[in-house]
């Protein structure tokens, strides 16, 4: 009987280095397509799947149904909101309506006499009140516009949003981001400007002074970072409702404490989360960063930091 050939060391060898790279390739496969699944999911450049429909050149352009920072309405409340856009030429909205029902005859709202201008846009707050329905975070609601004669001239079903994420129509589908920019084009552009327009430099409270690192011993005697503000008007103005953040996609980061200064008074906030005298931000400073300062009325005054870190550098 003729003997089995044995495998050699060398060739058990290159066995277990093929089976090892197989193995390799398998897993970087499996993991590209999961990835590639989940970027899919929630990334903010992949189109979203949803119901909609537009029939004319009234289209809902934004959708936010948990606005808690982006913008608030002329009461200074947070409120959902969705966002008309006129691709075509001027139109009068009396006799349009809304509704979030799926029976669409149903009707919630029923708009007055606001004309759109071709290009402009129109921020709806769906507060519950003056238009009597509100969203659900939890997405797969129905959001129609009807014609004056009870026709669909737009509508879109949700998806779910977390706090402050809006559903963005570019043109072609619509994207979940966090890049809200209502009553601006959905674009970098159109973002920056709404960010702009959010923005009031002649506020009664202002950021006096920026300090990096600052160890004086007029705050403190330890190297930390400082935020002074001034009350620059000729009155006394309370701080309660002001707030403090190193970015406007959470402008609301710190309330500044209830106190009332008088003209010219300053008050020192720590840009750190320690404990102890005084008050602290919970966030630091970097270098050419931007402080914001919010008002009760939600408009921002903005300082920015040093160009570079030092004692006692403003």
């Amino acid at each position: 009987m003729p003997r089995k050939a044995r495998m050699t060391g060398t060739q058990k060898r290159d066995i277990c280095i093929a089976v090892f790279l197989l193995a390799c390739l398998l897993a970087a496969v499996l993991i590209t397509v999961s990835l590639s699944g989940r970027e899919g999911a929630a990334g903010e450049d992949s189109a979203l799947h949803v119901d909609s429909m537009t029939y004319g050149d009234l289209v809902i352009t934004e959708v936010c149904a948990k606005n808690k920072a982006v913008i608030p309405d002329e009461n200074g409340v947070f409120s959902d909101y969705i966002e008309i856009y006129n691709k075509g030429g001027a139109r009068n909205l009396s006799g349009y309506a809304l509704t979030d029902e799926e029976d669409y005859t149903k009707v919630k709202y029923v708009f007055g006499d606001v004309t759109l201008e071709e290009g402009q846009y129109l921020v709806v707050f769906l507060d519950g009140r003056t238009v009597p329905f509100r969203l659900s975070a939890a997405g797969n609601e129905k959001i129609t516009l009807l014609t004056p004669e009870r026709n669909v001239s737009a509508a879109v079903t949700t998806v779910p949003m977390a706090a402050d994420q809006v559903m963005l129509y570019d043109g072609e589908a619509y994207h979940l981001t966090d890049a809200a920019s209502p009553g601006h084009p959905n674009t970098d552009e159109g973002r920056g400007a709404f960010l702009e327009s959010r923005i009031d430099e002649d506020t009664a409270i202002v950021v006096n002074e920026l300090l990096l690192a600052c160890d004086e011993t007029a705050y403190g005697g330890a190297l930390r970072d400082v935020i002074e503000l001034m009350n620059v008007t000729g009155d006394a103005v309370s701080t309660e409702g002001w707030y403090i953040s190193d970015s406007m996609d959470n402008p609301y980061k710190y309330a500044l404490p209830a106190v009332t200064l008088e003209s010219g008074e300053c008050l020192v906030l720590y840009a750190d989360s320690a404990a102890g005298d005084g008050y602290h931000t919970g966030f630091s400073l970097a270098q050419d960063e931007f402080v914001y300062l919010a008002t009760p009325a939600h408009k921002f005054s903005r300082a920015v930091t040093a160009a570079s870190a030092g004692r006692g550098m403003s």
